[in-house]
């Protein structure tokens, strides 16, 4: 009884947290910094040597892709500029679509848009079957996650001198570094960050809940209010790279 409970109290969740946006140009951001990492002919080279070549699997030279001209941008075009990330969804036709599209050869895009009845060429989860565009699909959508992630992250130093109200401010930050400066090791340092680890805001979160701070209780709600929903979206982004990275070690396991 109660572990089924739990869970489908977990599904319901899923409902309401808050999702993440991944947009089409940092996924084409990691696609890129991939393809012209060292990552490709890695893999290549492995493939050479292990004899997968001679079993049959393919790999090939992957495009310059500095100049967004050609069937390969054309093929990208009627994506939507923002892709949502939703807690418990699956890696998306979209998401893995946009990354084939950087990686796969441009003759075979040009034979996909030939042969396609409708405006978006879309491919399933079966390309990820194929060991060299499944290991760069995924590895780019790995990577693209973890950039978005630091997106979150929050320096105490470099926040804008020039607010509103600076005393309030500045009396918030020594309450909230309070917190979090206890939750880390070295306490040599006086700025702190957010967003960076999801236990550490949790922590600091469950602390400050229930206090009523007097000058700058407007900036805590604020902050409350804008801290949740991080911890909602890193959630969803969180879920997706372990999919991912599931993904990866599960095509390695198969091609052993």
């Amino acid at each position: 009884g109660n572990s089924n409970e739990g869970r489908h109290h977990f599904a319901n969740l899923g409902n309401n947290i808050t999702p993440a946006i991944l947009t089409k140009e940092e996924i084409s951001h990691a696609c890129k910094r991939l393809a012209s990492s060292s990552y490709p002919d890695a893999l290549r080279k492995f493939m050479d040597q292990s004899g997968m070549v001679d079993d049959g699997w393919e790999h090939w030279e992957i495009s310059k892709l500095d100049e967004e001209t050609g069937s390969r941008w054309e093929s990208l075009k009627p994506f939507s500029e923002e892709l949502v990330i939703s807690f418990g969804g699956s890696l998306s036709d979209e998401l893995i679509t946009v990354c084939c599209m950087h990686f796969l050869p441009d003759d075979v895009i040009g034979e996909l848009l030939e042969e396609s009845t409708t405006e978006v060429v879309l491919l399933g989860k079966e390309v990820l079957e194929d060991y060299f565009l499944g290991k760069l699909v995924l590895r780019a959508i790995v990577d693209a996650l973890k950039e978005k992630l630091n997106t979150y992250r929050v320096y105490s130093a470099h926040l804008p001198t020039d607010v509103k109200r600076p005393e309030q401010t500045r009396e918030f930050l020594e309450f909230l570094g309070g917190f979090y400066l206890s939750e880390c090791e070295s306490h040599k340092s006086e700025s702190f960050s957010w967003g960076d680890k999801e236990v550490t805001d949790a922590n600091v979160m469950s602390n400050i809940m229930t206090c009523h701070a007097g000058g700058f209780a407007d900036i805590l709600q604020k902050f409350k209010y804008g801290m949740l929903i991080s911890l909602e979206e890193r959630a969803c982004l969180l879920e997706l790279r372990k999919k991912a990275l599931g993904l990866l070690v599960q095509i390695d396991g198969e091609d052993s």
